[in-house]
């Protein structure tokens, strides 16, 4: 196996990267940077998203598992590739190797969402169905598919990369595959998504405004008035909570993937000379998708924010009462009548903080 070095970057005279496939990325100190900031971001944001739906039976749910999928993926990004290419810029390995990695994971982020945009396209189109079980999503299967297929289509250059085809071959096999990978893992799955949610946000938008209007033609009762609120508050608050959290998943990650198919295809296609800096922009930005969807998951999804809260609410200490306090609260019993010393007072602040913990 022929290997490169990373602290030889393939350049032109212009500071363009060359057009071919293997040319050896650039990495400036600003890239090195903000690469290994974006990557503690990813490790401790995704890891934390992971280690909750796996110890919290509460948050083991359909939805989840296709969430936690696509965190795992976003963590093997931050923990294995943006590292190793670093690494690399100073020891010899194969970047073509490195960058089917790369690929692969990309990809498998992908499949996720498309699987996670089914799962929640059903759930508004057909609530009835989704919630009363006539729909059955097969959840291990979508995603042992979503982490197969992909995987397998991006390994497929090695067939001829490490082989003795010839480089026009090679240079032929490569236009035809990642101009088949963008299309097929990237260009054709967002613009899906992005049509699925615009379907959602127009079913969801209906439904609030028919709500809104039964509301007020009707000539009912102040009791039934609020019944008919409460129930359609909770029939439409799942609906929009998909669109605010999921559809910004997607739509990012369709901004910051959109440059580097846009780079990848001009690349190909020797359309125009690129430079170090597009490319290792367009490498940042995508790296950093990784980093933004466990942020999302946090403050938006309503259950894992509520477990997140509940975690750092039930291990933060109980402050403990000033001698100040002890005093005047002593004092305000005793003008009440019942005697209560600084003992019995932080017997019962005691009892309080155990019946907490067993909440917790």
């Amino acid at each position: 196996m022929t290997t490169t070095k990373f602290s030889n970057p393939a350049t032109t005279n212009n500071g363009t990267t060359s057009s071919s496939p293997d040319s050896l990325p650039y990495f400036p100190i600003w890239f090195q940077i903000s690469a290994s900031m974006i990557t503690i971001l990813i490790t401790f944001g995704n890891g934390i998203i992971i280690y909750f739906i796996v110890t919290r039976r509460r948050l083991r749910k359909k939805t989840n598992f296709l969430v936690c999928s696509l965190a795992v993926s976003d963590l093997l990004v931050g923990m294995i590739l943006t590292p190793s290419s670093l690494v690399c810029m100073h020891f010899e390995c194969s970047y073509r190797l490195s960058k089917h990695f790369y690929d692969a994971f990309v990809s498998v982020s992908v499949c996720n969402l498309c699987c996670i945009t089914f799962d929640r396209y059903l759930a508004v189109t057909r609530p009835l169905k989704y919630h009363t079980g006539i729909i059955q999503l097969p959840i291990k299967t979508m995603i042992t598919i979503s982490w197969i297929v992909p995987s397998t289509v991006s390994f497929m250059p090695v067939i001829w990369s490490y082989s003795n085809t010839n480089i026009e071959n090679q240079s032929v096999n490569n236009k035809i595959f990642y101009t088949a990978q963008v299309l097929l893992f990237m260009i054709c799955p967002c613009l899906l998504m992005l049509i699925a949610y615009v379907v959602m946000f127009t079913i969801v938008r209906e439904k609030i405004q028919q709500i809104r209007g039964e509301l007020q033609s009707a000539v009912i009762t102040v009791c039934n008035i609020s019944h008919a609120n409460s129930t359609s508050t909770s029939s439409t608050r799942e609906a929009k909570a998909t669109l605010k959290v999921f559809g910004t998943v997607v739509v990012l990650f369709v901004a910051c993937c959109g440059l580097s198919a846009f780079r990848t295809i001009v690349i190909q296609y020797k359309l125009m000379e690129v430079s170090n800096t597009v490319t290792n922009l367009s490498r940042l930005i995508l790296v950093a998708n990784s980093a933004m969807n466990p942020v999302i998951y946090a403050f938006w999804k309503n259950d894992i924010n509520k477990e997140i809260s509940k975690f750092f609410r039930c291990n933060s200490p109980v402050p403990m009462p000033s001698p100040a306090t002890l005093t005047s609260g002593h004092e305000a019993r005793t003008n009440q009548g019942p005697q209560v010393n600084a003992v019995s007072f932080l017997k019962e602040n005691k009892r309080k903080t155990a019946s907490n913990e067993t909440k917790c």
